[in-house]
């Protein structure tokens, strides 16, 4: 690590806490989940099925 890194604290159910570098933006993760043959799902599918599956309603 060097200055200026960002990093994420995170507490486990067991009390453990994890300290890990934050290293990567949610742009750095795109496409990562895809694999070859597998058919792309349009944002307004995901949407729909997130909203229909809504724990809080």
């Amino acid at each position: 690590m060097k200055t200026g890194d960002k990093i994420a604290f995170v507490l486990l159910s067991n009390g453990t806490l994890v300290v890990r570098p934050k290293t990567r933006s949610a742009h750095d993760l795109a496409g990562m989940l895809r694999r070859a043959g597998q058919p792309t799902i349009p944002l307004e599918a995901m949407q729909v099925d997130l909203a229909e599956n809504d724990p809080a309603k």
